[in-house]
């Protein structure tokens, strides 16, 4: 049965996919083709959340654990014999649409639930970049800037020439 997607990226002319538990590799140029050994299972607990391509190595997140898969590159139909790390207990991923890439940097940024990372090379310097934000992951934001009548932060009552106290937006983080 073919697997129900819930991350896909593409690696070598292969599409990868990843279901709950597992990483599929699709044959060269037919991403509907898996060959029955291109397939392997992330040993976790936790369903993949997501996955992205960085140069020749495959990140595959969990909500909290982030896993590094170095394929088999020989040539072979099965790519599968390579070696899968777990990079990391306490970073994950919150979903496929948090990860971007910036290919022709070698870079891969994604958001955890505790914060926004990136990533280069061949993973062994992860950055988090969200620290002047962390306030959004652990509680929320106020924004006093959101009014459209709003001039250098401040709105002047017209009738009396007073500052007027502006309404401010929360922001928070809701995975």
């Amino acid at each position: 049965e073919f697997p129900k997607p819930v991350a896909a990226a593409v690696w070598n002319g292969r599409l990868v996919y990843a279901d709950e538990h597992a990483v599929y590799f699709s044959d060269i140029g037919w991403p509907g083709s898996i060959a029955g050994d291109n397939s392997f299972v992330v040993p976790t607990d936790e369903p993949i959340t997501s996955l992205a391509v960085q140069g020749s190595i495959i990140l595959i997140w969990t909500e909290n654990t982030t896993w590094v898969y170095r394929p088999n590159n020989s040539g072979d139909v099965v790519v599968t014999a390579g070696s899968l790390v777990k990079a990391s207990s306490t970073i994950g991923c919150v979903g496929p649409s948090a990860v971007a890439s910036a290919g022709g940097f070698g870079m891969t940024f994604w958001m955890d639930a505790r914060g926004c990372y990136q990533s280069q090379g061949n993973f062994s310097d992860v950055q988090e970049i969200s620290q002047g934000i962390k306030p959004f992951f652990t509680g929320f934001l106020s924004n006093p800037l959101h009014h459209y009548f709003t001039t250098s932060g401040q709105l002047l009552n017209p009738d009396s020439g007073t500052l007027l106290t502006q309404p401010r937006t929360t922001l928070q983080l809701d995975t």
